[in-house]
């Protein structure tokens, strides 16, 4: 099993953001960018919905992915619409 080492965090400026703090951040990018096609498309009425998942798709999706260890490599393979395919990283040979 993994051990993971905790430590205080000696200034509170250098905390990590919280939850919803990161969740407010993505909204505002996802409602900057269904504007910004509102107004690529010259501020037609009645698409919002359309321009919100949109938008909502180009800030927040990710291909799937994962890494493969191998005995001296490692792949990353992504799933990419129409182009599945892997790509060797190189070398994880341990130092331990």
């Amino acid at each position: 099993m993994a051990s993971v080492a905790v430590e205080r965090c000696p200034d509170s400026g250098a905390l990590p953001e919280t939850f919803w703090q990161r969740m407010n951040a993505i909204t505002d990018e996802i409602r900057q960018r269904a504007f910004s096609l509102f107004e690529g498309r010259g501020r037609t009425i009645g698409m919002d919905l359309g321009d919100w998942l949109q938008a909502e798709q180009e800030v927040v999706w990710s291909p799937a992915s994962e890494l493969v260890e191998k005995k001296d490599d490692v792949c990353a393979r992504l799933a990419l619409p129409g182009r599945p395919w892997s790509r060797k990283l190189g070398s994880s040979r341990s130092t331990r």
